[in-house]
């Protein structure tokens, strides 16, 4: 049961097809989703927190807290207790909308609308300032982990019952779906005009925005609850076999994968030539970019479901021993943890110096 928790908390043709290590920062102006931006990269370009810091608050719901996302003066996050809160970066209220589900996803937010979804079937959009609903699809028809992002004026989501969706962000119109191979728990990674997202059947396939037609897929052989992340013509993602793999971004070619000692929900982060992922060997990776070769390990006192994020050179992430980890990107070195009262399975958030992440003991913290 613990294992199947913290996996919730978690997704070219002939022309050659460009990819960049973060996205341009025009592409991430005025947005928020899971992993930073839409390529999954993991990396904040914001300042990060050296030394030990300081509890600021703790915001309580009454279920199990999502990945947060952090815009414009506030941050936006899900529970258990099937609410979609936002909270003021005081720490106060600003709205919480009611869905019929528990909320196991990561927001996005932009251009005034923030996306989540439930286990109720539904895509919600509501509006980022009031928390009114605007619009909802439920085409899903099954229950939805994985969590939306948003790219351009398109919201990409997968679902349990095997498709990949893109919506309109405005209306929620459908665009076109695509059928894979089997369930989608994985979360859409979007760059160089296709998207990438695995399946529990163990493909990660890669499909094109502007048809919804399939460009290549590829067998890891096992259960892909890993989102995909892409950086300088790569793809990086985890698998339930133990493995973390890099495969060309416009070919679906394996480049190298790196064996694990246990199963790879945790989605990779990509920075400065390395790729860092968790495993629930109790340990996180930083894999060298270039020959799959690794180059330091952290060990923790538990499973390391929680995806990695960076900022300023540190490596954020936490453990189901309930610390969260800052580990200098560079070493491996750890410069501090903090401890809390519940397994901290999702991805942290960073913004203006300050750390925000949901645990399991129904909490989002901000530490500065």
């Amino acid at each position: 049961m613990k294992k199947k928790t913290g996996i919730l908390c978690l997704i070219m043709g002939m022309v050659p097809v460009l990819f960049s290590n973060q996205a341009r920062p025009e592409e991430n102006s005025g947005s928020a989703m899971f992993r930073a931006n839409p390529q999954h990269t993991g990396v904040y370009d914001t300042k990060g927190i050296a030394q030990p810091p300081n509890p600021a608050w703790k915001y309580p719901t009454k279920g199990k807290v999502t990945s947060p996302v952090v815009l414009e003066g506030a941050v936006y996050f899900g529970s258990g207790d099937e609410y979609f809160y936002a909270a003021l970066l005081s720490g106060e209220p600003k709205w919480k909308f009611k869905t019929n589900g528990n909320i196991y996803s990561s927001p996005a937010v932009k251009d005034g609308n923030a996306y989540i979804t439930a286990a109720d079937h539904f895509l919600y959009a509501v509006n980022a300032e009031t928390g009114v609903e605007k619009w909802k699809f439920s085409a899903t028809g099954g229950r939805i982990y994985a969590s939306p992002t948003v790219a351009e004026d398109m919201v990409y989501i997968g679902g349990l019952n095997g498709y990949l969706y893109a919506a309109h962000a405005r209306n929620g119109e459908i665009k076109w779906k695509f059928k894979a191979d089997g369930p989608v728990n994985s979360s859409a990674a979007i760059a160089g005009g296709i998207a990438l997202v695995g399946t529990d059947n163990g493909y990660l396939h890669a499909v094109d925005l502007g048809t919804g037609k399939e460009k290549w897929k590829f067998s890891a052989g096992n259960m892909i609850k890993s989102s995909p992340a892409v950086a300088d013509g790569a793809v990086y993602f985890g698998s339930e076999n133990y493995y973390l793999y890099a495969l060309d971004a416009n070919t679906g070619q394996l480049k190298w994968k790196f064996l694990t000692k246990g199963p790879v929900s945790s989605s990779p982060a990509v920075y400065q030539g390395l790729v860092y992922v968790g495993s629930a060997d109790f340990n996180l990776y930083a894999v060298e970019v270039a020959t799959g070769k690794q180059k330091w390990v952290f060990k923790t006192g538990s499973f390391v479901y929680s995806s990695p994020s960076i900022a300023e050179g540190m490596v954020y992430f936490g453990s189901n021993d309930k610390n969260l980890y800052a580990l200098s990107a560079d070493t491996g070195e750890l410069k501090w943890k903090f401890k809390t009262s519940g397994a901290i399975t999702c991805s942290p958030a960073i913004a203006d110096g300050v750390i925000y992440f949901g645990t399991e003991d129904n909490y989002l913290y901000a530490l500065k």
